[in-house]
């Protein structure tokens, strides 16, 4: 099964699905990536130029090399308005998670993605009138790759020493004779693989979420109008619009019994792909052509041009590291709950 319809089944938070950042379930599956490069670094040693993924974690801990735990606590940043001193510590998280502290007594090699991803993604802690702290609030691109110009930059890399992993072993397996490969490398790179195919799959999700949130909002009938879309309007079958009847509140409206607000026809994109779909008509082509207006539309909107521009780069980085796993290890499967807004 393809990792696009494995991943159907992976709940993206509405509060955070419009996130450009290390938040929520993306940043369970980057921290998942880090981990997997970390240890493919501690399997291998470090390259001529030293440690790239968190190489200050060891010196943090007073140790050689950093376990689970400490990674974590490691690469944890505060959100806005969070203090730093809510850090959660390695003692914290196996505490406070019972699915961590079992992570931890195992052998890495028992681990799999989906427990890891889990495990992240559903830590909390609650401290009495003030913010909670999850794990994955926010990232320390620095500390997790400290040569790293920006967020997208560290993800664009994140994968390189996987790739140094999987390219030893394939070098070992390809001797005459064969070198025997160090048990639980193979497993690192699997892990390593499934992190880097999700987080593609999450981020091009957000950005569908996003494109589709816009469209229900200010574009309206210029984005239905765009050049892009005159051929499918005037095929057969047409391409016809569809709307929402809605009573938005509206700032300023009169009191009830002092009038009420027009209703007001929103744009419906869902609902206009899905009759286009019952009609005969190329479901695959309206969607390209879709996402071709918006990108357009959305560049050329300088309001939008920033959130735009940010879901654009954090794609991009996702599919480089994707990349450099080459893309072809064990599909994912991370059975959560789908929680989309719609």
């Amino acid at each position: 099964m393809k990792v696009t319809s494995l991943l159907m089944a992976i709940g993206i938070i509405a509060s955070n699905s419009q996130l450009v950042s290390a938040k929520g379930e993306r940043g369970a599956i980057e921290r998942c990536i880090l981990l997997a490069s970390y240890m493919s670094e501690t399997a291998l040693g470090p390259s001529t130029d030293g440690y790239k993924i968190a190489p200050g974690c060891g010196a943090h801990f007073a140790t050689d090399r950093c376990s689970l735990t400490q990674l974590l606590s490691y690469l944890w940043a505060p959100e806005e308005g969070q203090l730093d001193s809510r850090r959660p510590g390695p003692d914290d998280l196996l505490k406070n998670s019972p699915a961590i502290a079992k992570l931890n007594d195992e052998s890495p090699k028992k681990w799999t993605t989906v427990r890891l991803f889990q495990a992240i993604n559903t830590y909390v802690e609650k401290h009495k009138g003030e913010k909670r702290v999850i794990l994955t609030g926010n990232l320390d691109f620095n500390r997790a790759m400290p040569d790293a110009t920006d967020f997208y930059d560290m993800v664009s890399k994140s994968a390189d020493p996987i790739k140094r992993l999987d390219l030893d072993i394939a070098a070992k397996k390809a001797a005459a004779p064969p070198v025997p490969v160090p048990d639980g490398w193979q497993e690192i790179v699997d892990r390593g693989k499934e992190g880097t195919k999700s987080l593609v799959f999450l981020r091009l999700e957000d950005f569908d979420q996003f494109r589709l949130n816009m469209a229900k909002g200010n574009f309206g009938d210029a984005y239905i109008n765009r050049p892009e879309l005159k051929d499918l309007k005037e095929g057969n079958p047409p391409l016809e619009i569809r709307y929402t009847e809605e009573k938005p509140p509206v700032k300023g409206i009169p009191a009830p019994g002092k009038g009420q607000p027009e209703e007001k026809k929103l744009f419906n994109l869902q609902l206009t792909i899905d009759k286009y779909v019952e009609a005969g008509g190329d479901g695959a082509l309206l969607r390209q052509k879709l996402l071709e207006a918006h990108n357009n539309m959305m560049a050329e909107t300088d309001p939008l041009k920033t959130k735009y521009r940010d879901h654009i780069k954090a794609i991009q980085a996702a599919q480089v590291a994707r990349g450099a796993t080459s893309c072809d290890g064990p599909d994912v499967n991370i059975p959560v709950k789908r929680a989309v807004a719609k």
